[in-house]
């Protein structure tokens, strides 16, 4: 079993992304539950929620996720996105077979999806 260095260090994000005229839809998210950070972009078009804490993805938003499930093709993002969690809870994401795995998984999100 190989093990990854620094420089190949996997971690995991929850990411939603609005056009400007929404950033207070992403405020409004990030005070409902009460985590995360909303940042704009530097081209100034768009905004971001970012979640990165692996206590808070797992004590809030998988559980909000899981409790109120997504009701569009986002719900396959967020199954994969959760494979992917659960492998970094396992530590499988500090070997070389594990990070492969999630890269696999990463590919075939979002834009990537074929289905």
């Amino acid at each position: 079993m190989q093990h990854l260095g620094n420089k190949d260090k996997i971690w995991l994000t929850l990411q939603i992304t609005q056009h400007i005229r929404d950033i207070l839809l992403l405020e409004n998210i990030s005070k409902y539950l009460n985590c995360g950070r909303v940042g704009v972009r530097s081209t100034k078009l768009a905004g971001d929620f970012l979640v990165s804490s692996l206590d808070i993805l797992s004590q809030i938003i998988i559980s909000f996720l899981d409790e109120y499930p997504l009701h569009s093709v986002k719900i396959k993002d967020y199954s994969d996105w959760k494979l992917a969690w659960e492998l970094i809870k396992k530590g499988e994401h500090l070997t070389k077979q594990g990070a492969d795995k999630i890269k696999i998984i990463k590919k075939g999100m979002n834009r990537q999806r074929k289905h």
